[in-house]
């Protein structure tokens, strides 16, 4: 689990969905990559209150969504490196069924990913449940892997290099696009929607449409990977 200034939001969002589990898990892990000292204190009793054997960090990477997320991952790798690890950010939130339903599809795979559904200001916008996925399809835009439904062996995702830090923005595509080129990565869709994607119009985020550093962040994306687009993918992205 990951947070970022928003107290309210971890323990009514993303807290309260991970106790609503219908199976138990091994272990919880939150960085905090809060701006305050007032800030991280109320994370860390808002999440040992709930969760008393849970591990919590303060984010001493890069400041940012990549370098919080880079530092669970490498700390969960060096603790259980066979591990399969399942990432939240604290203002978004899994039906009950997210880890059970992931799980039963694990064997044999490397990654597992369900359905999201997307919400503006608590209003239904979509439901984005994929039948397939593959690599081509993260050039133009995102078929629905994102953070807080990606369900994969800690392993794999530091074999592919974490979450590149130097990106503002669509971090989960370019990790996915990485995903694809490991030999032998296996993927699985759920086919059902388990995860619940939070967007507010009040709140500044990168990935709400439009904003400079959005658009700076889709410049850093093509960069990286235009190289790996055919003819086609570059026409998907520029539209």
């Amino acid at each position: 689990v990951t947070t970022f200034n928003r107290n309210e939001l971890l323990e009514s969002r993303a807290l309260e969905s991970i106790s609503n589990q219908s199976i138990g898990f091994e272990g919880i892990l939150l960085v905090d990559n809060s701006d305050y000292e007032k800030t991280r204190k109320m994370n860390r009793e808002i999440f040992l209150e709930r969760f008393p054997e849970g591990n919590y960090q303060i984010n001493e990477g890069h400041p940012g969504a990549a370098g919080t997320w880079n530092q669970g991952l490498r700390w969960i790798e060096e603790q259980h490196p066979e591990a399969w690890v399942a990432i939240l950010d604290d203002d978004d939130e899994w039906m009950p069924n997210h880890i059970e339903l992931c799980k039963s599809h694990s064997t044999g795979n490397d990654a597992v990913i369900s359905g999201i559904r997307t919400l503006l200001d608590g209003e239904f916008i979509e439901d984005r449940i994929p039948s397939e996925i593959v690599q081509s399809d993260f050039f133009a835009n995102n078929p629905g892997w994102q953070g807080s439904n990606t369900f994969a062996r800690v392993s794999t995702l530091m074999e592919a290099g974490g979450f590149d830090e130097g990106l503002l923005c669509t971090h989960d595509r370019d990790l996915a696009i990485r995903c694809f080129e490991l030999p032998e990565f296996k993927i699985v869709l759920t086919r059902g929607v388990t995860v619940i994607y939070h967007l507010e119009k009040s709140r500044e985020s990168l990935t709400m449409t439009g904003g400079r550093g959005k658009h700076t962040g889709l410049l850093q994306f093509h960069r990286k990977h235009f190289e790996r687009m055919s003819k086609e993918d570059e026409r998907r992205y520029i539209q």
